[in-house]
């Protein structure tokens, strides 16, 4: 995809150089050249975004000076772009319906990048009810660039309502639990859908051939279903749970990704990304995998793990890429007599 915004935003208009500031310290930004005072640069670029006479192009390049400049100089922006006054203004401008598609999915990029740089971010984001807002985009019918913005937001938030439980925090615990169910069923649907209607003649395969944010889309919500997945409990999977359906669906999909072949563009990084889910998963999910011959497809995995961790020396790594793989297979030999014979004829 082009990088540049005069490439990607080019129906906006363009600016007029030498004489707006502002498109200046963007042009400097897009080449990653950071301005003498950062700070200085990040008041200028909140005063854009707070004004609401900042329209079109403006409105864009103060959204992509305030997510690079979060992005390379976060200790010296972020008291200014995570302020109370900015982050509302950037849940707005992403929930707006009238705006054009581009500026809505650099918000939320924006955003992103906000969550990652400061805590207090999070903070003022929650107050202005950016986790409701957030999950309602994401439970609706919107391009994959700006659903997988979304779930990367939604990835950061359920870290920090993880951090809030553990640390006591008055109502964390609830509102983690409602998140999880919440998010558990909606990215499970989506999930499905990307999986199962792909478009393109490769109907199959359609999700590995076809659109690269299509993709994208998916590994974030896989990211997002690793998440959720560790906060289950068995209770959760019971047949009378609000789970239950929906963790029903989840098992079928994942397993469709499994049967993936693995020769497909970034197919080994899909079946790594299904596998890190499956390790947080209950051991009864061991019975998708044995009803649908996946085993072999977790093998695979490992094996490439542990041929990778060889061929690049990197000891460190290697917990990551290997343990996964092994925790799946470790429950499932457990659980399921059916389940340690179909490993052991592999």
């Amino acid at each position: 995809a082009p990088s540049s915004w005069r490439a990607r935003n080019g129906a906006m208009g363009e600016p007029k150089p030498g004489i707006d500031p502002l498109a200046a310290l963007a042009a400097a930004l897009e080449r990653e050249e950071l301005p003498a005072d950062p700070a200085a640069a990040a008041g200028q670029v909140a005063a854009a975004l707070v004004s609401r006479g900042a329209e079109g192009i403006a409105q864009f390049l103060a959204l992509r000076s305030a997510r690079t400049l979060l992005k390379l100089a976060p200790a010296e922006t972020a008291p200014t772009l995570c302020s109370e006054a900015v982050v509302p203004r950037l849940l707005e401008v992403a929930d707006d319906a009238a705006l054009d598609e581009a500026v809505r999915t650099e918000a939320l990029t924006c955003l992103v990048n906000v969550l990652f740089a400061s805590g207090t971010g999070f903070v003022h984001f929650d107050a202005a009810q950016g986790l409701e807002r957030i999950t309602r985009m994401f439970k609706g019918a919107s391009p994959p660039l700006r659903l997988h913005r979304c779930a990367r937001i939604l990835n950061i938030a359920v870290q920090h309502l993880e951090t809030g439980r553990s640390r006591g925090m008055p109502g964390a615990k609830e509102r983690l639990a409602g998140l999880v169910q919440d998010l558990s069923i909606a990215s499970t649907t989506l999930l499905a859908y990307l999986v199962r209607r792909a478009p393109g003649s490769h109907s199959k395969y359609g999700l590995l051939l076809g659109s690269s944010d299509r993709l994208d889309l998916a590994l974030e919500v896989l990211s997002l279903q690793f998440l959720l997945a560790a906060q289950l409990s068995p209770a959760d999977l019971a047949s009378d749970s609000p789970f239950a359906e929906a963790f029903t669906q989840l098992g079928l999909v994942l397993c469709e990704l499994l049967l993936l072949p693995i020769d497909l563009p970034r197919a080994a990084e899909l079946k790594s990304r299904v596998v890190m889910v499956l390790s947080f998963m209950p051991p009864e999910y061991s019975n998708f995998l044995s009803a649908n011959a996946a085993f072999p497809a977790v093998v695979e995995v490992l094996e490439r793990a542990i041929h990778a961790t060889v061929l690049q020396n990197d000891t460190e790594a290697s917990e990551g890429r290997i343990i996964p793989p092994l925790m799946v297979l470790s429950k499932a030999v457990e659980a399921s007599p059916f389940a340690r014979a179909a490993i052991e004829e592999i």
